[in-house]
């Protein structure tokens, strides 16, 4: 928020530049260049005299160097000619170097936060307004890709009538071909009329062209290396047109072919996200292929797992379980830093970034009805395409799942294992065993059936328990890889940059995973200095950061005192403001202020105390960070806050207005003689006034707390719990005070109709309350989610665990 005031201030322009206001931006900024006397940088004119002056000088100097040296009078003077040459390109360079300078300071200054860090690899100012230029001006520039060339490339081909017909997919089966048709590519693609057949999609021509051209015609390949079955992975062409090229007699030839790139048409097909195709190439494509060369495999099994093929990258993972990381992995190198280089995918990064709840089976983020779906799932077809039993996915991810008290073993059930009870207990819990299977077979087959139907999105529910045990397989065989690496083979397999992806996405099943095969793990650093806690704190990772608590000895030590690369401890990073993406699931802004607040004092707990007053290499501690970066949004959370309790007391006031003046208008009038109520004795008439007295009371008690809320000064640590429970009290004797007045509204009516007979009662008083009781649900449905939210959070700090 502050990035867009700063340019104002600076009086540079009106308003920052951002996605949509280019054209003004751009005429305001060059009036204020042209007036600082820096246009000339941004247009270019600059910049060319300085190269071609400087140049002019250069060759002069050169000329007189280049001259054979001669004792002639002449010889002082082109010495001082050129020295003086020299010195004024020297400062031609200066001024422009700082003319740049300033003009692109200030086009960075009159630009967005956002757009700001676009700029930052920019040396010149030229090339920064030529960057916003395109990215942001309305001038649009047409980019063809492969594709869109094919239609200009026809134009140049001697047969380009039928390469047309081919393209719009009109069928040619009837039309009598010219056998050198099949030598005929387009000019600047290089392509084949096969290809433009298999672009069109339309299967009997690509089939005919098959079968009468020549084997060479078949398998060619366009300037890029593809053959026509690569496009057609490429670019997800229809399952019968890939088959009836694999079918060919030259399929197994075009299976293995790789284009100038070395993928595979598998590898394209999982490199555009074509799931189906993937897994019809791979089930082709001959095994010798990824047998031989591991860089195919491996390349195939970042790709599969990038685009979520998880069925190919397990399949592959499954005959490949102990021989992923081979070293022609990494191709025949031999210095250690040019192969670490050269390795340009990681499976495990690919993993790591991978977007799967990390907690997802937990009963907490499930409905009661689709948690007892999913632990009912029988998933027997896993076990059939993959060969691995549900019960070993199920041991490992007692291993490395976060809620392990989710799969614990009830401690009940030890208690019964002593000698003495176990004869007992099985006459005893006979009975009770035998209702519990007939119950949990009754509970499969209704599953079954909600699977079947497709209820309560059993169907989904399905898919994603699928996903996950794919997912857990696929961890299982990569961590395989990793038990036993040094050093070189944990960076050659990308483990440290896995580790750190996976702690900034919050993947806490494959950092337990990684633990356990190398317990150092723990301990990367990027080139900052910062670990997976550092990661973990930034993006708000809850479940990475509860590992803290799982460390012991000098590991934990290192952690409490360890600081980054500009000094800042881990307290430092807990004072940060996160980006509004990662706090976008939290209600309002008073909320997400709270939830910094907890994040804050939970690492608090866990550092070591000096860390609480250490300076970063800014100077500041911090809480100082902390309530620097925090500002504009504590103000949003009062704003809010403030906001939300006006709205409250206004209705509190109301109904504390209602109910008073209700107390002293009595409903069945007063005896005249004594001056008291007439129905005074009666039941209804105490239920009347006890609930309007209850109204009254709770009602002017919520207006109370609404106005302390409206008079607090609202401090950041105040909402932590104090406004939250202000709020919520507020709110609930405010609830309480509206559900008591319709108690009275009631008990009044009742009052008022006692002459009346029941049956003349009852038709009254039904359709009033019922019409009456739908403001009352509809407050309480809207407010009870709320406020069981609120204490959720507020009794308890949830970042500790």
């Amino acid at each position: 928020m502050k990035s867009t005031s700063v340019p104002s201030s600076v009086g540079i322009v009106p308003e920052v530049l951002t996605f949509d206001n280019y054209e003004r931006w751009s005429v305001l900024m060059k009036n204020y260049l042209m007036g600082q006397g820096l246009w000339d940088v941004i247009s270019g004119d600059s910049a060319e005299a300085f190269l071609e002056e400087n140049s002019e000088a250069l060759k002069h100097l050169s000329n007189k160097k280049g001259k054979k040296f001669e004792a002639t009078p002449d010889i002082e003077q082109g010495l001082v000619d050129a020295h003086q040459s020299v010195s004024e390109a020297c400062q031609r360079e200066v001024s422009f170097k700082m003319k740049n300078a300033k003009a692109l300071h200030i086009i960075q200054l009159s630009c967005g936060r956002q757009i700001q860090e676009e700029l930052c690899h920019f040396e010149l100012a030229k090339d920064a307004w030529s960057h916003l230029s395109v990215v942001y001006g309305k001038t649009l520039k047409i980019n063809l890709d492969k594709l869109q060339q094919d239609d200009d490339d026809i134009v140049s081909v001697k047969h380009k009538e039928l390469f047309r017909m081919v393209e719009r997919g009109d069928l040619i089966e009837d039309i009598k071909i010219d056998q050198n048709v099949y030598d005929d590519i387009t000019s600047t693609s290089a392509r084949t009329l096969l290809h433009i057949a298999v672009n069109a999609g339309n299967l009997k021509n690509v089939e005919m062209l098959v079968r009468e051209g020549r084997d060479e015609f078949v398998t060619k390949q366009d300037r890029y290396g593809d053959t026509a079955l690569a496009l057609a992975a490429c670019y997800n062409a229809k399952i019968d047109i890939v088959k009836c090229m694999v079918d060919s007699k030259m399929g197994q030839m075009l299976l293995m072919k790789h284009n100038t790139n070395g993928e595979l048409p598998v590898h394209m097909a999982a490199g555009k996200g074509h799931k189906k195709m993937t897994s019809f190439l791979y089930s082709e494509t001959p095994g010798e292929v990824f047998k031989k060369d591991s860089r195919y495999r491996v390349l195939l099994l970042d790709r599969c797992i990038t685009a979520e093929v998880f069925d190919v990258a397990l399949k592959l993972l499954k005959l490949y379980p102990d021989d992923l990381f081979h070293e022609a992995s990494y191709g025949e190198i031999n210095d250690e830093e040019q192969k670490e280089e050269s390795n340009k995918f990681s499976t495990l990064v690919s993993l790591a970034k991978f977007k799967l709840h990390p907690n997802f089976p937990n009963r907490r983020f499930l409905q009661p009805a689709k948690y007892f779906i999913y632990n009912h799932l029988s998933l027997k077809q896993f076990e059939d395409n993959y060969g691995i039993p549900e019960s070993e996915i199920l041991e490992y991810i007692r291993l490395i799942y976060v809620d392990r008290s989710v799969h614990a073993t009830s401690s009940s059930v030890k208690c019964w294992s002593a000698p003495g009870f176990l004869m007992v207990s099985k006459f005893l819990f006979l009975p009770i065993k035998l209702l519990d299977r007939l119950l949990h077979k009754f509970a499969y087959l209704l599953v079954k059936v909600f699977k079947y139907l497709d209820i309560f999105g059993t169907r989904e529910i399905y898919a994603r328990k699928y996903t996950l045990y794919e997912v857990v397989g696929i961890i299982k065989y990569l961590i395989q890889n990793l038990k036993g690496f040094n050093g070189l083979g944990l960076r050659q397999a990308s483990a440290h940059e896995a580790m750190l992806y996976a702690a900034q996405n919050g993947i806490i099943t494959l950092i337990n995973a990684m633990r356990n095969a190398n317990p150092y793990l723990l301990a990367v650093t990027d080139n900052s200095g910062r670990g997976i806690l550092w990661y973990a704190i930034l993006n708000r990772r809850r479940y990475v950061f509860q590992l803290i608590y799982s460390l012991n000895g000098l590991e934990k030590e290192m952690i409490k005192y360890r600081t980054d690369s500009v000094d800042n401890n881990l307290l430092h990073m807990a004072a940060l403001l996160v980006p509004s993406s990662i706090r976008g699931g939290i209600w309002g802004p008073a909320m997400q202020v709270q939830r910094e607040i907890q994040w804050f004092k939970a690492v608090e707990e866990v550092v070591h105390p000096m860390c609480k007053e250490a300076r970063n290499e800014d100077g500041k501690k911090p809480y100082d960070v902390f309530i620097e970066s925090h500002e504009e949004l504590v103000k949003a959370a009062e704003k809010w806050t403030k906001d939300t309790a006006s709205c409250y007391i206004a209705v509190a006031s109301l109904v504390l207005t209602v109910m008073f003046a209700a107390a002293f208008t009595i409903p069945g009038g007063n005896n005249q003689q004594i001056g008291t109520p007439i129905s005074l004795d009666q039941n209804t008439f105490k239920m009347f006034l006890l609930a309007d007295s209850v109204s009254i009371i709770t009602s002017a008690t919520s207006v109370l707390f609404f106005i302390s809320i409206l008079t607090s000064s609202c401090h950041a640590i105040d909402f932590l719990k104090v406004l939250p429970v202000k709020l919520i009290t507020g709110l609930t004797l405010l609830l309480f005070s509206v559900c008591s007045m319709m108690v009275a509204f009631y008990a009044a009516l009742n009052m008022i109709l006692k002459q009346n007979q029941t049956g003349s009662r009852v038709v009254v008083l039904g359709p009033i309350l019922s019409l009456g009781s739908v403001p009352v649900f509809i407050l309480l449905a809207s407010q009870i989610r709320f406020i069981s939210r609120v204490l959720y959070f507020t009794m308890k700090n949830r970042i500790k665990g």
